[in-house]
């Protein structure tokens, strides 16, 4: 065996992994079971046909050709069919803490504009988003005056207490106004943080630690947590009016 092809694809294989592995460019368990379902499913859909073609061949083989040809024609076009139903019930089955999870969180943001308190409004986000994605620790600013404080925690991060205007976590938010991960939020550790947006003003944030797996923060996490975030900042800016501005604005 030549050595040289081998340690040359030996290589390749590590300048790919090593990235994926150091910087979390894709979360390998929900990559490792997206593959296993796959397979599942794959396998499922040969079952059928070879199962189809045995059943046929037993079943039609006095008959007119043509019959056999419609029934693969009808097994040919429902193989989409199979594969979206096998495939939506293997991740409903696989996936079914996280979509809890993820559906938990984008309940709790619709029913935030009926609060008629910040405050308990606030810890009922900061624990549904603590238990939706076992997250380790999450913290909720608001803004008073030139900061923003910290009004709701959970978990065992010990969050500042307040973040001045200038801190680089707030000029990195107010300038940007769009979640990101940072070092700057205390404790260590990777921080993903949210903004608390209303009519274009900066409400608040809230800063979430590392899931409990270590795995990285998925595409459709990040967007679930930052409706919830956007929805809890307008309901806070909403309740923080006066009492008399509420009655001018709500419907009759």
């Amino acid at each position: 065996m030549d050595p040289l092809p081998f340690v040359a694809n030996l290589l390749f294989a590590f300048g790919i992994s090593y990235p994926i592995l150091r910087h979390r460019l894709t979360d390998l368990n929900v990559f490792v079971t997206r593959a296993t379902i796959y397979a599942v499913v794959l396998l499922v859909i040969v079952a059928l046909f070879v199962l189809a073609e045995w059943l046929i061949g037993r079943l039609f083989e006095r008959a007119p050709q043509f019959v056999a040809l419609i029934i693969v024609l009808a097994l040919g076009i429902s193989v989409r069919w199979i594969h979206a139903f096998v495939e939506n019930r293997l991740t409903a089955i696989v996936f079914h803490k996280r979509i809890a999870g993820l559906n938990d969180m984008r309940r709790v943001a619709r029913e935030a504009d009926i609060a008629t308190d910040s405050h308990a409004l606030l810890q009922v986000a900061c624990a549904t988003m603590h238990r939706a994605l076992d997250i380790s620790a999450v913290g909720f600013y608001l803004r008073d005056g030139s900061e923003y404080v910290l009004l709701r925690a959970a978990g065992d991060v010990p969050w500042p207490d307040a973040f001045d205007m200038n801190s680089a976590l707030l000029l990195r938010l107010r300038r940007w106004n769009e979640p990101f991960e940072t070092l700057d939020a205390g404790g260590g550790h990777q921080t993903l943080v949210l903004p608390m947006s209303a009519r274009g003003a900066l409400v608040g944030f809230v800063c979430c630690g590392p899931k409990a797996d270590r795995t990285a923060y998925l595409t459709d996490e990040i967007d679930a947590l930052s409706y919830l975030a956007t929805e809890v900042g307008v309901a806070c800016a909403w309740l923080s009016q006066p009492a008399g501005l509420h009655q001018e604005l709500s419907p009759a």
